[in-house]
Formats: structure tokens, sequence, C-alpha cells
């Protein structure tokens, strides 16, 4: 008997992309599917677009808030309100790869994991895709045993970007019942971390997780939320914001909080700074205010003073053409995003 998987999904003003991502679940849910909607307080056609699945699809739980209260209090509703036994987070613009339910099922049954992390293909606006994402070192399944400590430290050393600890929402699925009854980590809400900090959270009792390398969903770009509070606030958040989840839980000087600052240092690539600048165009003060960040946060080694140097130096105008030639080719995009990355 298959267990049952909730899709948990928390949403804000993204009636455009959210059917699209309801069809890709719907069109191959089975009796055990259900999705839970948490609406942030949407003010654009979120209701009307739910109200029209719901007729299709019985089994769509809403809750709409009267506020927007933030992600991490949404992400952890969308959990309090489900009914089954694994919670997929998803967000409401991704889309679900063919036979992904299908895959998930066969993955629920191993019982040998509370938290899987799973690939995805990341693609442009219109869901062309772009390339592979990157989370670990190896192109095969992997599962981290945290009370081994061998497998602990195999999770930190082959660990290539967050999501290798549930920074992305769509790539993680949650044994309920674990993450229920692991700290509530109401101190996080407001980091719009809440999601790695609350698998820290697990790792107090047990985590076992398990990557699963194939890919199962479709990552949509250029759609970043976070961007609308600006470039530079967004680049601290994942330089500085995603290591003191690590940090607060387990000290400074943490194996942790050293494995969670070197993911977030690759998350923002030497290209993905670059591709930052390029969109400042206009806006000098925030070219500055990226630039200090950079170098308190992104340069760790004499040798990132080079690549520091470099983002200063390039004309935004070269980097806006150089920024849609690497992502228009499949070969060079992922070629670029390893220059400068820790290892």
């Amino acid at each position: 008997m298959s267990d049952r998987i909730a899709f948990c999904i928390p949403t804000y003003n993204f009636a455009e992309f959210l059917p699209a991502t309801l069809d890709s679940i719907i069109s191959q849910a089975d009796d055990n599917i259900e999705i839970v909607l948490v609406d942030g307080g949407s003010t654009d056609a979120t209701d009307e677009v739910v109200q029209l699945y719901q007729r299709q699809f019985p089994r769509i739980t809403y809750f709409k808030r009267a506020k927007n209260c933030g992600v991490d209090r949404d992400i952890a509703k969308t959990i309090e309100l489900a009914k089954s036994d694994y919670c997929w987070l998803f967000s409401a613009d991704d889309i679900l790869m063919p036979n992904a339910i299908k895959t998930m099922h066969t993955l629920t049954q191993t019982g040998d994991w509370n938290v899987l992390v799973t690939n995805f293909l990341i693609c442009d606006s219109k869901l062309k895709p772009v390339a592979r994402h990157e989370i670990f070192s190896s192109n095969k399944d992997l599962l981290f045993d945290w009370s081994d400590p061998d497998q602990r430290q195999e999770h930190f050393q082959k660990a290539i970007t967050s999501t290798a600890f549930g920074s992305y929402i769509s790539s993680v699925v949650v044994d309920r019942a674990e993450w229920l009854r692991a700290d509530c980590c109401e101190a996080f809400y407001g980091s719009c971390w809440i999601i790695a900090a609350k698998i820290m959270s697990m790792a107090k009792n047990q985590l076992s997780l398990y990557y699963h390398d194939e890919e199962l969903l479709l990552k949509r770009g250029d759609n970043d939320s976070f961007i609308s509070r600006g470039i530079p606030w967004r680049v601290r958040l994942q330089l500085q914001g995603f290591p003191r989840i690590a940090e607060s839980i387990f000290g400074e000087a943490s194996p942790e909080h050293q494995a969670f600052k070197k993911v977030a240092r690759n998350d923002i690539s030497f290209a993905s700074l670059l591709g930052f600048k390029a969109q400042l165009t206009d806006n000098p003060q925030a070219r500055e205010e990226l630039y200090e960040i950079v170098r308190e946060y992104w340069v760790c080694k004499p040798f990132d003073n080079f690549f520091y140097v470099i983002i200063r130096c390039l004309n935004t105008s070269f980097l806006g053409w150089l920024k849609k030639r690497v992502k228009s080719s499949p070969s060079l995009y992922p070629w670029i995003k390893k220059i400068g990355r820790k290892k």
C-alpha cells in the first residue's frame, strides 16, 4: 500500500503560475495524494484559481490568511494542515515531472529516511530547461544517517549547494510526524530558511537524509520573489542568513556551520554575482552595497580578491550581454557556474 503524500504549497500572488503547478500534480495524482495551499493574503486571482481546481480535485485544502505573515509561517502551516504521512514541500510556480509521484511512492516505501532531497532541472521563466541543478558531488542516490559520524561528515564533504540541506522548497520531502516532533523553530520565522532550520532541528533527534539523483521537477527561473527586496538584500540572505541557521543550532565553530558557509558561497557563484551586477546598471548605490557584501561574506581566501576585482571592474552592459549568452548555452552554463567554487 502506498504512503499518503501531501503537496504543501505556500503561495502569495502566484495566480499566474499556480494552474500549471496544480495541473502537473493532479494529472498524475492517485487516491493517496492531497494538496494543501496556504495563501499569505494574495490580492490577485488566487482564490478563483483554487476554487476552480477544488471542483476538479476535492482533496485540496485552502487556507487564506487575512494578512501576509511571511513564507516561513505559511510553510509550517501547510504541514500542520496536511493529513498525510509525507509532505512534499512545493513552490507555487514549479512543475512536477511526469511519473514523479509514482517514483516518490516507491521511495517512501524504503522507510530509511525522514528527509528526502530530490534533484531538478533549472529552467527559464517559460520553463525551458537551462541546466541540471548540482546538489551533491555524486551521480547516484545517497543516504546520510547523521547518527553515524562518518556519514554525517560525508554529507558535509559531498554537499555542493545549500539544497543539500533543504534550502530549496520544491526539492524537499519530509516525514510529517518527524517534522512535527522536532522543535517548532519559531526563532527562525522571518529568516526565509525555516525548512533548513527544521531539518537541522530534526537532526537533534535523528536525521536520515536521502538524496534522489533523478530530476523530479522543473524549477521556474527568473522568478525569485526575494529579489523584490533588492539584490543586495537577496545576496546577504544567502551568504549571511543561511549559515546563521547552523551557527544558531550547532555553534559558530561547528562542522555544520562551516558546511553551511561553504554551500551558501557556492550558491552565490562568481557567475551569479556578475549576473546580479548586470541588473544594477542604473543603481550605483546598490552596486556599492553588493560590493561590500561580497568583500565581507564571499571573499574567503586571498585568490578570491582576484574575482572581487573582476566583479567591480567589468562593465554592466557587457555583463548583461554575457548573462544572456551563458543562459542560452546548455554547455556553457554549468561550466561557468563552477568558477570560484569552494570544495
